[in-house]
């Protein structure tokens, strides 16, 4: 059982590693950030586009 969750969480860190370095690649992950900090502050709104 052990094995497994080793694989697993090896497994999950590897996928995690792959999406990072896509959204650095697309500069995708500037705008996660502020998103993320916007989120934290409470700020959402200014930082999404505005729906019509």
């Amino acid at each position: 059982m052990w094995m497994f969750a080793g694989y697993e969480l090896l497994r999950t860190w590897i996928e995690r590693a792959k999406d990072v370095s896509k959204l650095a690649s697309n500069g995708g992950l500037r705008r996660r950030r502020a998103l993320t900090i916007a989120f934290q502050k409470n700020r959402v709104g200014d930082l999404l586009p505005e729906a019509s």
